[in-house]
C-alpha cells in the first residue's frame, strides 16, 4: 500500500525540508555532480558506517547523587538508584532524625551479593525536600554493620515522583516537580 504512494512537492519545499535534496541540488550547481549522475539515499547508520564514523567509549562516571533535606538534615550526596524499587535508610539516620516508629513489614531485601537482610520496618510518607518542594516518600529502614558516606538510597519510585530525567553521559539529573 505504501509503495503505490507518490506525492507531489515543489522544489523548493524539496529543497529546503530535505537535507539531502538540498546537497544534491548545490552539487549539480556546483558541477561536482553532473546531471546524468546516479545517486542513492543511505541511511544514517550506514552512512556513519562507512564513513568510519565511530562513537568514543566514555569511562565510568561515577555515582549518580542528589541533594535532599529531611527535617533540617540535609543529605548532599543521597545515592540515586534505577536498579532499586524502594527508597533504604539506615537505621542510625532514622533514629538521628528522630523516628522510633516503623511499620513493620515482612519484607526481606536480597542484595547484589545474594545476602539477605531483614528490615527494622518501612516509615511512611516521609516529607523529603528536593529544592524548594516537599515530596512525600516511602522508607525502608534497616540496620547496617558499617554505614556508607552516602547513607539514603533513593530508587526508581522517588525518581518518578520526582519526574527525574537523568542524562547518563553528565550524571544530570534534571527534575520536573512541578509537571504533575
Amino acid at each position: 500500500m505504501l509503495e503505490d504512494l507518490t506525492f507531489r512537492l515543489p522544489l523548493m519545499d524539496a529543497i529546503q525540508m530535505i537535507p539531502s535534496m538540498r546537497n544534491f541540488v548545490k552539487g549539480l550547481i556546483s558541477g561536482k555532480i553532473s546531471d546524468d549522475s546516479e545517486f542513492m539515499i543511505i541511511t544514517k547508520e550506514c552512512s556513519a558506517v562507512l564513513q568510519n564514523k565511530r562513537i568514543k567509549k566514555l569511562g565510568d562516571p561515577g555515582k549518580c547523587v542528589l541533594s535532599v533535606q529531611i527535617g533540617r538534615t540535609v543529605f548532599s550526596c543521597s545515592l540515586v538508584d534505577l536498579g532499586s524499587s524502594i527508597n533504604l535508610m539506615p537505621y542510625s539516620v532514622a533514629k538521628h532524625l528522630g523516628y522510633t516508629d516503623f511499620k513493620p513489614t515482612r519484607m526481606s531485601l536480597v542484595f547484589d551479593d545474594r545476602s539477605v537482610k531483614s528490615q527494622v520496618g518501612i516509615l511512611e510518607d516521609l516529607q523529603v525536600l528536593v529544592r524548594n518542594t516537599l515530596v512525600p516518600a516511602d522508607f525502608v529502614v534497616l540496620e547496617l554493620e558499617e554505614e556508607s558516606k552516602d547513607p539514603l538510597i533513593l530508587g526508581k519510585l522517588f525518581l518518578c515522583t520526582v519526574g527525574a530525567i537523568i542524562d547518563v553521559r553528565q550524571w544530570k539529573i534534571d527534575l520536573h516537580l512541578g509537571d504533575m
